[in-house]
């Protein structure tokens, strides 16, 4: 039953670059399941740099609330010292300029949240959420394939939001934030809100249309970690338009409720 949790809760690969794809074992893309996008080898541009990125698996969704609450859940009577510095800080919800008190009672927690991505995480948290993964992943494949799991660099970050098109400002191609029906193509803020009436929160992961790799806002709804521990990329559901440009890179003190993460795996052979 465990073993098929994790396979189900686990991220996956995108219908348009299987012709691409690595030699896998059976018992690896069984893992590995509907959850994660393979991201082929190829450059990734950063301002005028080109970097080369080896191929990798991104997440194709922000971890979400149902994802790391298994997590802790796993590791509550393992490792307490963990759990407990994993633990989200709730009380990210209370401050900032408008505050949501009621969320910190309830975001993290209540089922109708179960699908939106987990904030007030530390850096730290999630590294131990990358090990815990990959910890489980080695576990139910065959010895000689190993997997490594961490957060992106930048430049894989980069890659997984636009590919080859380096010249695209944002995730899905274009340079308009919203359709020929006027409707958002992220989660972020409008400036222009003066009737607006109701909470203005993060949104469930696969919300709006996946990119080319099948990965879901990689711009807007949270601002996700990279591995340097320091910038975020993508903006989030506080940022303006401009954060949510692929080039944009911000530097936000958290655990903070706009700040997420989503890992990727890379395979030894």
């Amino acid at each position: 039953m465990k073993k098929f949790t994790i396979s189900v809760i686990l991220l996956s690969v995108f219908q348009l670059s299987w012709t691409n794809l690595p030699p896998l074992s059976k018992e690896l893309e069984q893992v590995l399941g509907q959850k994660w996008a393979y991201i082929s080898s190829g450059n990734s541009k950063l301002g005028e740099n080109v970097q080369p990125v080896e191929s990798f698996y991104i997440s194709k969704t922000e971890i979400s609330n149902a994802d790391y609450l298994f997590f802790l859940e796993s590791i509550k009577t393992k490792n307490p010292a963990h759990y407990y510095t994993a633990l989200p800080d709730s009380t990210v919800w209370s401050i900032g300029d408008k505050p949501n008190k009621p969320f910190e009672s309830q975001y993290f927690r209540f089922p109708a949240f179960k699908e939106y991505p987990v904030v007030g995480v530390s850096f730290d948290a999630a590294l131990l959420y990358c090990k815990w993964l990959e910890e489980n992943i080695n576990q139910q494949i065959d010895s000689n394939e190993k997997i490594v799991v961490r957060l992106p660099t930048e430049a894989e970050w980069i890659r997984a939001a636009r590919g080859d098109k380096h010249t695209s400002i944002f995730p899905w191609g274009g340079p308009y934030l919203e359709n020929r029906k006027g409707r958002s193509l992220a989660n972020y803020k409008k400036e222009n809100l003066t009737n607006f009436k109701g909470q203005i929160i993060t949104m469930e992961v696969k919300s709006f249309y996946p990119n080319e790799f099948g990965v879901y806002q990689m711009s807007g709804n949270v601002a996700e970690m990279l591995n340097d521990s320091k910038n975020v990329k993508g903006g989030s559901w506080t940022s303006t338009a401009q954060s949510l440009e692929i080039n944009a890179v911000e530097n936000i003190k958290y655990p903070a409720n706009n700040v997420g993460f989503r890992p990727i795996i890379l395979i030894n052979h």
